[in-house]
């Protein structure tokens, strides 16, 4: 099921927005006594519905509360869980500089089935394994679920994990992609290094 967002505008000050997620999303987005909507919820100061059999979950809130609360990062939270990320790391969303991106590999290997998970089988890799060293080494976190990829991180986390993502779709060897990079976290570090620097002297 794939991930839509809409809106619909019910007078001057009220609105609603809709993500439309995979059935077998909607018990995670809940949550254990239904805590994870509740966090959404009191967090970002929205009203949730979620719809299980038609997989809409409805957005509302009030313009006038726009200053205390954040529709769109509810909206990122829901569209986060609805690709395969777990709360834990959905939640990341509410810390200002982070933020949610989708990439859909069909743009890379066409609707090849079979391209498909020859691709997802090469971002995962055995037990995870590559999965896990783009997240180490860009610093944003990837979930791989159907036709998509998200990645949730900081802008410069997400871009260089979505440029190791396409060039493993172009073929690329892991052992390139990882070098590739290596050499942008050497660069973070230099740079946090000459800020740190420039502190202290």
């Amino acid at each position: 099921m794939e991930n839509q967002l809409g809106a619909t505008k019910y007078g001057p000050e009220i609105s609603q927005q809709f993500v439309k997620i995979p059935g077998e999303r909607i018990g995670v987005l809940i949550g254990k006594k239904g805590a994870v909507v509740e966090r959404i919820k009191q967090e970002c100061r929205v009203n949730v519905e979620i719809e299980s059999e038609t997989g809409n979950v409805i957005v509302g809130y009030d313009f006038s509360s726009l200053l205390e609360g954040d529709p769109f990062k509810a909206l990122e939270i829901i569209s986060a869980i609805a690709r395969g990320f777990s709360p834990e790391r959905a939640f990341k969303l509410l810390h200002e500089d982070v933020v949610f991106q989708l990439l859909d590999i069909r743009d890379y290997v066409g609707n090849s089935q079979s391209s498909m998970s020859r691709l997802k089988g090469r971002i995962i890799g055995e037990r995870g394994k590559s999965r896990r060293t783009i997240e180490e080494l860009s610093g944003a976190d990837v979930s791989v679920y159907g036709h998509t990829v998200g990645f949730i991180g900081i802008f410069e986390a997400i871009k260089v994990a979505v440029e190791a993502i396409i060039l493993l779709s172009k073929g690329s060897s892991h052992k390139s992609v990882y070098a590739m990079l290596q050499n942008y976290r050497r660069k973070v570090k230099q740079e946090k290094m000459s800020l740190w620097e420039e502190q202290f002297t």
